[in-house]
């Protein structure tokens, strides 16, 4: 058995910019602060609730409450629902993304998803994206601020906690901390990501980069081929 755990944003829907926005006013509004002055850049764990919680640790040294963390997911998904009737585009497919699982999954290989957003919100662009997840493990950070714990929990419901059962387990995201987790893991990375995102992802160690998903032969060579990533490589 082999499994292929994607990301979303980025990755599966263009969506990185939309979010991008949403989520810098839903923290705004959440933590009744200027936009401005919201800024995750240092944030060790780049996730809503990771991200969520480093900010409220900065501005209000403490730890958000459980309405406050209500507030912040009710928020964002309010602003994407707004962006989503304004401007349908903004949450389009990355080119392939509609017919990547039913060609893996045709092709042997078990999947599920693992991603930094929380479950509203994911389960949105997924749906505005017109992406068929439903019998699929999706993994979010509604109960973890960590990325790598995100894999692993996709890995145990994939494998209905047998993780041995692969062979191969392989990661396919867009983002630097993608592929940190996979250095953390130990698991081989596939990269989404054309000019300067696909060199930085390159230079972060990712053995292998698609430009999308639309080549299901390029796709599965990839991933039969991707090793896991390499700290230090330039």
């Amino acid at each position: 058995m082999r499994l292929a755990i994607f990301d979303i944003d980025g990755t599966l829907t263009q969506t990185n910019r939309v979010d991008n926005d949403c989520f810098l006013e839903a923290m705004s509004r959440a933590l009744e602060l200027p936009a401005g002055s919201i800024d995750w850049t240092d944030a060790p764990n780049v996730t809503d609730t990771g991200i969520l919680e480093w900010l409220f640790d900065r501005h209000r040294h403490r730890a958000p409450t459980k309405d406050e963390v209500l507030r912040a997911k009710t928020e964002l998904l309010g602003l994407l629902n707004r962006e989503l009737a304004a401007d349908p585009h903004r949450f389009n497919p990355i080119p392939g993304a509609c017919e990547v699982f039913g060609r893996l999954s045709g092709a042997g290989w078990t999947l599920a998803m693992a991603t930094g957003c929380w479950r509203a919100s994911a389960q949105l662009k997924l749906t505005a994206a017109r992406i068929h997840y439903e019998n699929l493990p999706v993994i979010c950070s509604d109960d973890t601020p960590m990325r790598v714990t995100l894999l692993r929990r996709a890995i145990d419901q994939a494998a209905d906690g047998d993780s041995a059962s692969f062979e191969r387990i392989v990661s396919v995201g867009d983002a630097l901390w993608d592929v940190a987790a996979a250095v953390d893991l130990g698991v081989p990375f596939v990269g989404i990501g054309v000019g300067e995102q696909a060199a930085r992802l390159l230079s972060a160690g990712a053995t292998d980069v698609l430009r999308d998903l639309s080549d299901p032969i390029a796709l599965c060579r990839a991933l039969e081929q991707a090793g896991v990533p390499q700290r230090g490589v330039t």
